[in-house]
Order: C-alpha cells, then structure tokens, then sequence
C-alpha cells in the first residue's frame, strides 16, 4: 500500500529556479528548513549528488528516539533542476522523493512528489511528509531573500 503525496510552492520577486534548485538540495539549507522539526546526524560534507548513498539517523523535534535512514540518490541534474531519491527506515519501505525546481512568470516553482510506503503506517507517513514540506516554504523564502 502506497500513497504519493505531490506539493508546489512559488518563490517569486525574480527567483530563479536555478537558484531555488541550489537551495533545496544543500545540506545546510535543509538543516535549516526543518530547525526545531527534525535533527540529523551524519549528513555529507560534499554536496549532494547522483550515486551518492546517505546513511544517517533522525529525531523528531530533537526528542523522539533516533530512526536510522537510507537515502539513495539515483538522479541528480542540475541543468534540468531535477533530483530523485530512494529512501527508507524504520517501518518505512519506501520514501521515493522526486523534486524538480521550474521557471514561473515572476519567478520559481518547487514541486516535491514522494511515493511512500510503510505499509498500514502509510497514511500516517503521508500526512506526516505533506505537512513537513509544505514546512520548508517558510525558511526557504528566508534563505532566498524573500522574506
């Protein structure tokens, strides 16, 4: 049992996607995007890129116990502004996230789609991914100089 959960968010005043594109995949800024939501450990040093295998561990809020996770990246352009990842852990088969960043009229649009699937969890895990990237908007309009 899958569920796919499919976001979109605009980043206007002359954004470029390649700009957004560069910001959504830096460790550092997705760090950032989910202070006091989610800790890392072990996150790379090097940029993200395709081939890359992330092992790392997560708490939620800083509190909960950590989860160990999985993330393959198997796609990575950057002149398409688009990467696409396998990731699991725990009771989490699957966390497949595609992420392409495209040009608006005023500016870029960020659209996320994961496929997850952690069995009878899987709604849980759904509501829980929406609710953490549409999250990320607000800090990545900070980190781009838009608020």
């Amino acid at each position: 049992m899958s569920t796919v959960v499919t976001l979109s968010h605009d980043y206007g005043g002359g954004t470029s996607p390649d700009r957004l594109f560069a910001v959504a995949t830096d460790w550092e800024c997705l760090r950032e995007s989910v202070r006091g939501l989610i800790t890392y450990r072990n996150l790379p040093d090097d940029p993200l890129h395709q081939g890359q295998t992330v092992e790392t561990a997560f708490s939620l809020f800083g509190i909960m116990p950590w989860q160990d996770w999985t993330m393959e990246v198997v796609a990575f352009d950057p002149s398409a502004r688009h990467v696409a990842s396998h990731e699991f852990g725990g009771p989490v088969r699957r966390w497949d996230h595609k992420m392409t960043a495209v040009a608006t009229e005023d500016g870029a649009r960020l659209v996320d789609e994961i496929e997850i699937d952690a069995g009878l969890m899987t709604p849980i895990y759904a509501a829980w991914g929406r609710f953490m990237y549409a999250r990320r908007h607000e800090p990545r309009l900070k980190m781009l100089g838009l608020k």
